[in-house]
C-alpha cells in the first residue's frame, strides 16, 4: 500500500444519483420547452406574413428575439425592419446557403451585373448583397470572374502556346499602367461617394418599408421601392463607366497630340541644322569644324563612335541591323546629332538621315576605308589648334627657336595649372615689360593665339593676362600636343643645325670645344646678369685655336639668343629666362649629337 502524504486528502469519487420521479425541492423551478409548441410559432408566422414579411425572413425574426421560450411578436417585427431579407447574411451551410446565394446573384443581376460577377462578389464578401453590390460596383467586369468549369472542356488536351490570349481592353490596360496616387485619391473619392449615395437609398427604403408596415399596405410598395434602388445603382454605375472611359480617352488624346508635337519639333530642329551643316562644306571641312569649335574629349567622342559604327559595318555588310542607327539613343545625341558636322561625316560615308533613324543603304566598302583613315589621321595629328597655330607662325617668318621657346614656356605654365587648377597665382601673367608675357608671347601675334585658345584673357586693366575657367581636358590635350611640337622642332632649330655641321665637319673634338665656349658664355651670365662686361663676346678671340670653325660658331651664337655683329655676340641684356632655355637646348642638342654620333661610328 502506498503511503500518503502528509496535508493530502484521499481522491473521492461522486455517486450516481438516479431520480424515478423529480425531488420536491426541484418542483418550484418552472421548466422551459427548446421548441416551441407548433400552434404558437405557427400563429407568429402568420401575423408577420400578413405584415409582408416573408416566411423564412418571418422564422428567422422570431428565432432572434425570443427569450425563455416567450415569443415577442414587437420585437421581432422591429427586427425584420431593421434587418431586411436583401441585406441579412447567411450561413455558409447546406441547401440554405446555395438558395440564398440564388437569391443574391438574382438581386445583383437585376441592378445590372452580370452572373459570373454577381457570384464572385458574393463569393468574396460571403454573401452579404450589399456589400456585394458595393464591390461590383467599383471593380468593373473584365470578363474573367466566372469560375472555371470543372468539366473537362475539349482543348484541355492542347498544349497551352495554342491557346489564344484573351482580349485586353486597351482603355483598361492604359489606366493600369499610368495608375498614380492622384488616380488612386479619386477612385476612393469616387467610391465613397457611390457608397454615401447607395447607403441613403438604403435608408430611404428601410423608411419606406417601416411605413408601409405600420400603415398596413402590402408588399407591392416594397418591390416598387426596391426596383427604383436597383435603378439608381445601375445608372449610378453607369455613369461611374462613362466618366472613367472618357478620362481615358482624353489621357490617349493629349498623349497623341504631345506625340505629334514632339514630331514637328524635331523636324523643324533637323531642317535648321541641316541648313547650317550645308554651309560647312565636305568631309574635310566638317572635321575642321568639329576640332575648330568643340573640345577635344567631345570630338575624340563623336570619331571613335563613327569609326566604330563602321568597322563594325566593314565586318558584317550585309547586315541591316547593324547599317541602322537609332538616333533617340542618348549617345548618338551627344555625339553624333548635337555637334555641328557630324552628320556631314555621316552623310559621307554613306549614310542617309531620317527623323528617327540614319541608315546605310548602300555600302562602298572603298570610300569607308579612304575616309576612315582621313579621321585616324586627324586623331593622330593633334587634339588641339596647337600645332596648327605654330605651323602659321614658322609660315609667318617667326624664327625656330622663338617657336620652340615658346612652346616649352607654355608647357610649363600649363602643366603647373593641371598640377593645381584652383591657383589663381598660376593662371595670371603680368604683362609688363621684362616679364615672361612680353618676351615670350607679346611680341608674337601667332604665339598669343595659342595663349588664347587655351583660354588666356586679358583683365580690364590689360595689366595682367589670366585663365578665368581652365578647361582642364583642353589643357591636357594641349600638353600633350606641345610636347609633340617641341619633341618634333627641337632637331630643326639653327642651335641644332650648326652642332649637326660642326660634328660633321671637324669631328668631335673642336665640336667639343665650341659648345664648351658657348655654355661657359651663357653660364657667365646667368650667375651675375648684371656684369655688362660679360653681355659681349669676341668670337674671333674666343675661338683662336680653330678659326676656320667662325661662321658656324656664328650661327650657334645666334640661335642660342645673341645678336651677332660682325665678329662680336651680344647679349640683349634683360631675356635671363631666354638664357635658362638656350642652356637647356644647347645641352640637349649635344647629348642628342653625342648619341647618334655613336651610333654611326
Amino acid at each position: 500500500r502506498r503511503r500518503r502524504r502528509p496535508g493530502s486528502f484521499p481522491q473521492t469519487r461522486p455517486l450516481p444519483i438516479h431520480f424515478s420521479t423529480p425531488p420536491s425541492y426541484l418542483s418550484g423551478f418552472p421548466s422551459f420547452p427548446k421548441t416551441l409548441p407548433p400552434s404558437i410559432m405557427e400563429a407568429a408566422i402568420q401575423t408577420l406574413s400578413a405584415m409582408g414579411i416573408s416566411r423564412a425572413h418571418a422564422v428567422r425574426g422570431i428565432e432572434a428575439t425570443r427569450t425563455g421560450g416567450q415569443v415577442n411578436l414587437q420585437r421581432a417585427v422591429n427586427w425584420c425592419l431593421s434587418n431586411p431579407a436583401s441585406l441579412t447574411p447567411q450561413a455558409n451551410s447546406g441547401s440554405s446557403s446555395i438558395s440564398v446565394r440564388q437569391k443574391g446573384v438574382q438581386e445583383l443581376m437585376g441592378m445590372g451585373f452580370t452572373r459570373g460577377h454577381a457570384e464572385k462578389a458574393l463569393r468574396l464578401k460571403k454573401n452579404n448583397v450589399h456589400e456585394a453590390a458595393m464591390w461590383c460596383a467599383m471593380n468593373p467586369d473584365t470578363g474573367g470572374s466566372a469560375r472555371p468549369s470543372s468539366k473537362p472542356s475539349k482543348s484541355e488536351g492542347k498544349s497551352s502556346s495554342t491557346r489564344k490570349p484573351k482580349p485586353v481592353d486597351p482603355l483598361q490596360a492604359l489606366e493600369l499602367k499610368e495608375d498614380t496616387p492622384e488616380k488612386r485619391a479619386k477612385r476612393m473619392r469616387e467610391y465613397k461617394a457611390l457608397e454615401k449615395e447607395f447607403l441613403s437609398e438604403q435608408e430611404k427604403l428601410k423608411s419606406k418599408m417601416a411605413h408601409s408596415s405600420s400603415s398596413g399596405s402590402g408588399k407591392a410598395d416594397m418591390d416598387v421601392e426596391e426596383t427604383k434602388s436597383k435603378d439608381v445603382m445601375t445608372a449610378i454605375k453607369h455613369k461611374h463607366e462613362l466618366e472613367k472611359q472618357k478620362e481615358i480617352r482624353r489621357q490617349m488624346e493629349a498623349r497623341k497630340k504631345a506625340e505629334q508635337k514632339k514630331q514637328t519639333e524635331l523636324a523643324a530642329r533637323t531642317a535648321k541644322r541641316k541648313e547650317l551643316e550645308s554651309k560647312i562644306g565636305g568631309f574635310d571641312a566638317a572635321l575642321k569644324h568639329l576640332f575648330d569649335n568643340y573640345g577635344i574629349e567631345r570630338v575624340k567622342e563623336t570619331l571613335n563612335l563613327i569609326l566604330k559604327i563602321c568597322n563594325k559595318i566593314l565586318k558584317k555588310p550585309s547586315e541591316p541591323k547593324i547599317r541602322r542607327i537609332k538616333l533617340s539613343s542618348k549617345l548618338v545625341q551627344r555625339a553624333l546629332v548635337r555637334p555641328l558636322g557630324a552628320m556631314v561625316v555621316m552623310r559621307a560615308l554613306g549614310f542617309e538621315e531620317g527623323l528617327e533613324y540614319v541608315e546605310m543603304k548602300k555600302v562602298d566598302q572603298n570610300t569607308i576605308r579612304r575616309l576612315l583613315q582621313k579621321i585616324e589621321r586627324s586623331l593622330g595629328r593633334g587634339a588641339t589648334q596647337i600645332p596648327s597655330i605654330f605651323a602659321g607662325a614658322e609660315a609667318k617668318g617667326v624664327l625656330p627657336e622663338i617657336i620652340l621657346f615658346g612652346a616649352g614656356e607654355l608647357r610649363r605654365i600649363l602643366g603647373a595649372i593641371a598640377e593645381l587648377p584652383g591657383s589663381v597665382q598660376l593662371r595670371s601673367m603680368s604683362t609688363e615689360k621684362g616679364e615672361l608675357y612680353s618676351m615670350r608671347f607679346a611680341p608674337y601675334p601667332q604665339l598669343q593665339d595659342a595663349l588664347k585658345f587655351v583660354g588666356f584673357e586679358k583683365d580690364d586693366t590689360s595689366r595682367f593676362i589670366r585663365l578665368t575657367k581652365p578647361d582642364l581636358a583642353l589643357i591636357r590635350a594641349a600638353i600633350t600636343d606641345l610636347e609633340s611640337e617641341i619633341a618634333t622642332r627641337a632637331p630643326k632649330t639653327r642651335v641644332a643645325t650648326a652642332v649637326g655641321q660642326l660634328l660633321h665637319k671637324f669631328g668631335k673634338e673642336k665640336t667639343v670645344f665650341i659648345v664648351e665656349k658657348a655654355r661657359v658664355a651663357l653660364g657667365r651670365i646667368q650667375r651675375v646678369p648684371s656684369e655688362k662686361r660679360y653681355w659681349t663676346l669676341d668670337l674671333k678671340r674666343l675661338l683662336a685655336k680653330h678659326p676656320e670653325s667662325l661662321s658656324l660658331s656664328k650661327i650657334l651664337f645666334t640661335g642660342l639668343g645673341f645678336n651677332v655683329d660682325g665678329d662680336n655676340a651680344t647679349w640683349n641684356g634683360f631675356d635671363t629666362s631666354g638664357l635658362g632655355l638656350a642652356m637647356q637646348h644647347l645641352n640637349q642638342v649635344w647629348k642628342g649629337a653625342l648619341i647618334a654620333a655613336s651610333r654611326k661610328a
